[in-house]
Formats: structure tokens, C-alpha cells, sequence
């Protein structure tokens, strides 16, 4: 939880992308080694966020759709 809060200080706070991207997917690594699946929905949608804020909206709109499609998995 702590590398994916640090990565939305980065998109929040200092306009660092490249390493909140970082830092998000070493946290979504670890969330999916977990199976830890209100982890994995809250990090996708943050990496969503910053690959958005980095012009990337394609896998922007990828990762929204796979953190949407987990959330109605689990029922939320």
C-alpha cells in the first residue's frame, strides 16, 4: 500500500510519472503475488491515473476497464 500511495504523491504532487509509474507497478506486482484483489482494483486504477496524466490513453483506458471489471467481480 505504501509504494501505491507513493506513486499518487507523485502524480499529485510533483508531476513525477515516469516514477509513480514506477513504484505503481512494483505495487501491482505485489498485490497480484498477494491475490489481493481490493489491492489490485485500487493500484490499476491509479496506474490508469498516471498513464492518463502521461498522455498514455489507450492503456489509460485499459487499466480503468480491467480495475472496473475486477471491482464488479468482487461485487463492489
Amino acid at each position: 500500500w505504501a509504494l501505491v500511495f507513493l506513486s499518487g504523491q507523485f502524480l499529485a504532487l510533483s508531476g513525477r510519472i515516469k516514477e509513480g509509474l514506477a513504484l505503481c507497478k512494483e505495487a501491482l506486482a505485489l498485490f497480484r503475488s498477494l491475490e489481493d484483489r481490493p489491492g489490485i482494483i485500487f493500484t490499476v486504477n491509479v496506474l490508469g491515473e498516471l498513464l492518463r496524466l502521461d498522455g498514455d490513453y489507450e492503456r489509460a483506458g485499459r487499466a480503468y476497464e480491467e480495475s472496473l471489471a475486477i471491482a464488479r467481480e468482487e461485487g463492489d
